[in-house]
């Protein structure tokens, strides 16, 4: 990825499932990376990094099946501008790990 590109990446989460969501920017797209959850039908936000200081690690229970949109920022560092989007495409570009992880959720109670 490069600064200033947004990603949206299409995830079915399944029901009675605890789901762990990590991100890992390479060091030179900087320590912030802005992501979203969103209803797969509606386009709802469900959830944003942003709003919890921008944390990397996400973890939730799926009541029921469903899919969702995972879109992902790395905040641009300038004003942007067409001749400025190619610079920033060669010399600021990087990997951006997304890892989810999943298990199924303990039983409680009796």
């Amino acid at each position: 990825m490069y600064k200033g590109q947004k990603s949206k990446v299409n995830v079915i989460f399944h029901d009675k499932q605890d789901y762990r969501i990590s991100l890992c920017p390479q060091e030179i797209l900087g320590p912030e990376v802005e992501f979203k959850i969103k209803d797969g039908k509606t386009e709802e936000v469900l959830y944003d990094n942003m709003e919890e200081d921008g944390t990397l690690i996400f973890e939730f229970s799926c009541q029921q099946t469903q899919r969702m949109i995972l879109e992902i920022k790395i905040p641009d560092e300038g004003d942007g501008g067409s001749n400025k989007l190619s610079k920033l495409k060669s010399s600021t570009s990087g990997c951006l790990g997304v890892l989810i992880e999943y298990m199924a959720t303990p039983k409680t109670g009796f």
